[in-house]
């Protein structure tokens, strides 16, 4: 690797970890891919690998001699494996059945991160990747892909399925990136900041999610959807990069959601299935912007909700009403407990009469603070293919039908969304105003019934994102985006 000292870093005390000395890396970009694949993803983690390398066409007389002019890095979790722990991958072109493992590099206790000393949690594992990334390989800029199981903010993202089960929250994932050990890493290369960070995961484009992560990237790259095991097409994204070689933050984040959607487009056409992918911007004041508009919607919206909901008010109530129809025909995900947030408030603007003008205003504002003809767009990016999706816009919202999930606002420390807006306060009062009354007659057992209830017996949505099994009637049609026409253009002529 070619780089070039700079300076020297100001001296520490003896409880710091030490950095001699920043470095301006010549290498453009350093990919760091984690892939959670100690559960049933591991084959197609594998594959992923391979695809990676398969992005450059290699001849076998010139295998091992040609490379990435990124660093390409990857560490594949597995509870079994031949290769020593933890599984690690300096990725070189070419792929040749059998090849791939060749790649393998075995970490050198100086190259872990200091926290290992302390601790041996999932945090600090994930901490001690991206440090040896990031302090071994550097570059200008750093794309780190999260690939594995992701459930937005209802925990158990990159869960593993060992006894017991392990999986990190929304804020441990800031933990991680916040930690100590990659601050240092990427002071080392004179950064304080990850540039791209990727959810090769379901449903993590949230505001929630965005709002969490606000300080430590860039840019994000995320679904609101489910995405297939297949994952992010690697093959694609890694020959962009050795073409392009130098690419600016937005273009590889543009170029990743294309890649993408035209992968799947295959998908869409042939099995009628669906998938979408969005960049958020979060450099600037763009996501405090918007997180104040949705602090300021759920407030106007709070006050326009009925004091009493007995007898047929719900059923009489023209902005309950309003409300239920554009929660349950929005754009939604995850059971239909995420919902598009743009969508969703275009849905409810389109549906009041001018006496509620104040909520109309407040929804435009964050569909403005969504995607507007401004540069200043929150959602920079946001395509999709297949006919599930069709109504994305690029960021959802926790949006529950009955029972809020408990961890997402029993947990300590809450999320920051949370802290911040009154969101869960108009979620316990939509909640609570649209449930349906007992129905009138007979005998009132009143609190007799209640001590046998269990909290977690509610009524719940058992649904998937398979129109079969769910609730609702999404379309089963749909026509290709402006950001997919171009591909079948080509294809058509």
């Amino acid at each position: 690797m070619d780089e070039e000292k700079i300076d020297t870093a100001p001296p520490t005390s003896n409880d710091e970890p030490q950095i001699s000395e920043v470095v301006k890396p010549s290498t453009p970009w350093t990919v760091l891919t984690f892939l959670g694949g100690e559960n049933n993803l591991s084959d197609e983690m594998v594959l992923s690998i391979k695809a990676m390398k398969n992005s450059v066409i290699v001849p076998p007389r010139s295998a091992g001699k040609v490379k990435f002019h990124f660093n390409a890095l990857v560490q594949f979790e597995a509870e079994y494996s031949a290769l020593l722990a933890p599984v690690r991958f300096e990725l070189k072109p070419g792929d040749y059945d059998g090849s791939a493992h060749g790649d393998y590099v075995k970490t050198m206790p100086e190259d872990r991160a200091p926290c290992l000393k302390f601790c041996d949690s999932y945090v600090c594992e994930l901490v001690d990747f991206l440090y040896w990334g990031i302090k071994k390989y550097p570059a200008q800029k750093y794309f780190v892909i999260f690939s594995g199981h992701g459930n937005g903010v209802q925990s158990s993202f990159l869960q593993k399925d060992t006894v017991p089960p392990q999986s990190l929250t929304i804020k441990q994932l800031r933990e991680v990136l916040e930690h100590p050990d990659v601050k240092d890493a990427l002071k080392s290369v004179g950064k304080d900041q990850i540039d791209i960070i990727g959810f090769d995961s379901c449903l993590m484009s949230m505001v929630e999610v965005c709002y969490e992560l606000r300080h430590d990237a860039q840019l994000l790259v995320g679904s609101e959807g489910n995405e297939a095991n297949l994952g992010w097409p690697y093959k694609a994204i890694f020959e962009y990069l050795q073409v392009e070689r130098n690419p600016s933050l937005e273009d590889l984040a543009v170029t990743t959601v294309n890649s993408m959607v035209m992968y799947y487009a295959d998908y869409s056409i042939i099995a009628n299935s669906s998938a979408d992918l969005a960049v958020c911007d979060l450099r600037g004041d763009k996501i405090e912007k918007l997180t104040k508009n949705i602090d300021n919607l759920g407030r106007v919206m709070m006050k326009h909700l009925p004091k009493d909901t007995s007898g047929d008010t719900i059923e009489k109530d023209g902005f309950l009403q309003a409300l239920i129809f554009a929660h349950w025909y929005a754009q939604t995900y995850s059971n239909d407990q995420y919902a598009d947030l743009a969508d969703f408030c275009d849905v409810l603007s389109r549906h009041l009469t001018s006496q509620f003008s104040d909520v109309v205003t407040a929804c435009k504002r964050v569909q403005e603070g969504i995607k507007s003809e401004a540069v200043t767009d929150f959602v920079i990016h946001s395509c999709y293919t297949g006919p599930m999706y069709q109504y994305s816009n690029g960021v959802s919202i926790y949006f529950p039908w009955s029972e809020i999930y408990p961890p997402y606002h029993d947990s300590r420390p809450q999320l920051d969304f949370l802290k911040d807006t009154c969101w869960l306060d108009f979620l316990r009062a939509y909640v609570k105003k649209t449930q349906r009354p007992k129905k009138p007659g007979g005998h009132d057992i009143g609190d007799k019934m209640n001590k046998f209830r269990d909290r977690d017996s509610f009524p719940r949505s058992r649904g998937t994102d398979d129109p079969s099994l769910r609730g609702k009637n999404p379309a089963h049609e749909w026509d290709a985006p402006d950001c997919l026409w171009g591909y079948f253009e080509t294809l058509l002529k």
